[in-house]
């Protein structure tokens, strides 16, 4: 979607007030309304509704907004596939991590390695439908089609039964107890964080490599490269380092290696050593996320359509934040912005001291609401 920017509001002839606008905010504006109490109901049953339809959405959404003939018409679509996907991935990691049972860190590593594989494989799908004339509609058009057709093979699929315990607390209250809960708002920020290290890095490292070494597009784009190489090696070293060592300090470790090589990445002379920390970069980095968002399900065991819910409330600070980086690189330059950024390691460093909640206590306050249904 974002690789396909400038030609759609080239082809629409928008601003780039109003294709900021569809592409980010209106849609994360509309989801954290939306998704949240959807997300929680997931919880109480019907998960295999909640994802097949939402992929179904998806891809139909996707279908409508290449084929929109009017800004307002892709806007409207782009917000749908938006909800959906929010919908449909959220559930699909919830049913994924509440399989684990009490030990949701593997299961959140392995998910995280897909997506960076899709988010490998995507620019070059666009790059190949670019190739052959197809262009961003022709992307759209092809992806929905694609979607469309992998909800169809899942409908054919067993799906987990969720609890469907009719004493349930009503959404309002089961929405106050996740919020009033300190340990789970703690890691929900720490998942928050990892939003910096990643697409954020994306662009004000650009603009660093741009103005303080030269790089061209090329150049930049093989650092880049690199970061995501390296990520991909991390998340398979923490995955075997979970196997001997308890989260916290897989976290730990991960949070420090990646603090150190992100100062070393900016002071960085020369591209050759830029290119060498961007890859410690990547694979310290890659694993916060999946490690910090388990240590939130362990903090609320037996709900992660709830913990997923409940992290809406830091929609605020994702919208706020590019638009407090762009000032801080317009004022001070790219690497002010960049700075800001280490805060996501120096941060999980100190939750990690925290430690995670061993998995005996997970079980104990599981215990507490009652056995498991039968799967």
């Amino acid at each position: 979607m974002s690789v396909g920017a400038p030609d759609l509001q080239r082809d629409f002839g928008v601003d780039y007030t109003a294709t900021a606008l569809a592409l980010f905010v209106v849609p994360t504006l509309v989801g954290a309304i939306v998704e949240p109490p959807l997300l929680v109901l997931a919880d109480r049953g019907h998960r295999k509704a909640f994802v097949c339809g939402g992929l179904a959405a998806m891809g139909l959404a996707s279908v409508a907004a290449g084929l929109s003939p009017w800004f307002f018409g892709f806007a409207i679509a782009l917000t749908v596939w938006f909800v959906a996907n929010g919908l449909s991935v959220g559930v699909a990691q919830a049913l994924v991590v509440d399989d684990a049972e009490d030990s949701p860190e593997q299961p959140m590593l392995q998910w995280v390695l897909a997506g960076t594989l899709g988010d490998l494989a995507a620019p070059a799908l666009c790059a190949g439908l670019g190739a052959i004339g197809f262009g961003w509609r022709g992307a759209f058009v092809a992806s929905g089609v694609a979607v469309c057709a992998y909800a169809l093979v899942l409908a054919t699929q067993r799906f987990p039964e969720a609890n469907d315990d009719d004493d349930e607390p009503s959404l309002r209250d089961a929405v106050r107890r996740a919020l009033s809960n300190r340990r789970l708002l703690l890691w929900l920020g720490g998942s928050w964080l990892c939003v910096m290290l990643d697409e954020l890095f994306v662009v004000f490292g650009s603009l660093h490599l741009r103005e303080a070494l030269g790089a061209d597009l090329a150049t930049r784009s093989l650092v880049l490269a690199v970061d995501v190489a390296g990520g991909l090696v991390g998340l398979a070293v923490a995955r075997r380092h979970l196997t001997s060592a308890p989260p916290s300090r897989t976290l730990a470790a991960s949070a420090a290696i990646c603090l150190a090589s992100y100062a070393a990445w900016m002071a960085a002379p020369t591209i050759e050593l830029s290119v060498g920390f961007a890859f410690v970069l990547g694979a310290a980095a890659a694993p916060l996320y999946p490690l910090a968002h388990a240590q939130a399900f362990r903090a609320l065991p037996g709900e992660p359509g709830l913990v997923q819910a409940a992290g809406v409330i830091f929609t605020p600070l994702d919208l706020a934040l590019p638009l407090v980086l762009g000032a801080l690189a317009d004022a001070f330059g790219p690497l002010a912005a960049l700075a800001v950024l280490a805060l996501q390691p120096l941060l999980l460093l100190v939750l990690a001291g925290t430690a995670a909640v061993p998995p005996r206590a997970a079980v104990e306050v599981r215990d507490e609401r009652g056995p498991r249904p039968p799967r």
